[in-house]
């Protein structure tokens, strides 16, 4: 899984003891990541992970509609990250 491995080469490291993230189906396999496809999580927490997922669709659609990622004028050098 593409998406997997650039994680555990990224973002992994730099996340502090014990801090996961939310990831979506793509993303299952790794101990560092929740998903919706977890076991015994509640409704209420089902339903709260599918909102912050949706959240994070939105600002995609965002990005690729406003055509920022691809130009130049929007991107500076990583080190500013």
């Amino acid at each position: 899984n593409p998406d997997l491995k650039i994680f555990r080469e990224t973002t992994k490291k730099k996340l502090s003891d014990g801090e996961k993230v939310l990831g979506d189906r793509g993303y299952r396999g790794d101990e560092r990541i929740v998903t919706n496809y977890d076991h015994n999580i509640t409704y209420d927490e089902k339903v709260r992970r599918d909102r912050l997922l949706a959240a994070h669709e939105r600002i995609n659609q965002q990005f690729k509609k406003w055509d920022c990622l691809s130009t130049t004028h929007f991107r500076h050098c990583t080190n500013m990250h």
